[in-house]
């Protein structure tokens, strides 16, 4: 499966997210950065690859764990290809550069016994409600139409807040979206490292005229350290729809000051 990401894939993501982080849109930067030219989020990357493992999931009747690690940058123009292979019920993939058949993405799907966890109260809570999530999706739909898996939907609208909010994780305080206006820090580069989805089977098997009532999430710090190479973070999120926990979000961050890349 071939796939080609350029420009338009680039201010897509960046519409729908609100992701304008300067590797995407400045070339100039991006060769201070020691990039050719400007990169691709990796969000917009995944997506195909969440969309193409997604279709196997149709016939699973239990949870799933979607795992990535993202080793390089993917630039603009880039042509792509997915591949996958299938072993003892668990399913290998792979983003692919056309040029040097280098793996720029890799990651498995596999089957979970999900367990569901009442909402934790003494970390950042975040709630979504139901007008700003139609506002989002049907956003999502008209820039991602053949994607109509509601994990990836919710999934995506969960990280593309969360991004804004990063600074505030370690306080213990509820915030609605309804008073948030999203400010990313722009005095920081946040590069995509891992990023993992564990999926509960209702969301699994939810149509996709799903009805999002009521979203909420909190936010935990895993892991912080500072190294020669940048700041590297982790944290997880458990997000529940209408007081049910539906999926878990563990992703790690590689963030460096604008005036080091300088």
């Amino acid at each position: 499966m071939l796939l080609k990401f350029d420009e338009t894939d680039i201010q897509n993501w960046a519409s729908f997210s609100g992701d304008y982080n300067p590797l995407h849109f400045d070339e100039a930067f991006a060769h201070f950065a020691g990039l050719d030219t400007v990169s691709i989020h990796g969000m917009a990357l995944m997506l195909p690859l969440k969309h193409y493992v997604s279709q196997r999931l149709r016939n699973w009747r239990h949870g799933a764990v979607w795992n990535a690690r993202m080793y390089r940058p993917v630039l603009t123009k880039s042509e792509m290809y997915i591949s996958h292979s299938e072993m003892n019920e668990k399913i290998y993939f792979s983003l692919r550069n056309n040029a040097d058949c280098a793996r720029d993405i890799c990651g498995s799907l596999s089957k979970i016994e999900f367990k569901n966890k009442f909402f934790m109260r003494n970390n950042l809570n975040v709630i979504i409600p139901s007008s700003f999530i139609d506002k989002k999706k049907r956003e999502f739909i008209k820039i991602y139409p053949s994607i109509t898996s509601s994990w990836i939907f919710l999934e995506s609208l969960v990280f593309s807040e969360v991004l804004g909010l990063l600074d505030q994780c370690t306080q213990s305080q509820e915030v609605s979206l309804t008073r948030y206006t999203r400010k990313l820090n722009t005095n920081k580069l946040h590069m995509h490292v891992t990023h993992v989805v564990e999926l509960s089977d209702s969301i699994i098997r939810s149509s996709s005229d799903i009805t999002f009532d009521h979203v909420q999430f909190n936010i935990q710090c895993l892991d912080k350290y500072s190294s020669n190479i940048g700041d590297y973070s982790s944290y997880k999120l458990h997000v529940f729809l209408n007081k049910t926990h539906i999926f878990n979000v563990k992703f790690s961050l590689l963030s460096k000051a604008v005036s080091a890349v300088k």
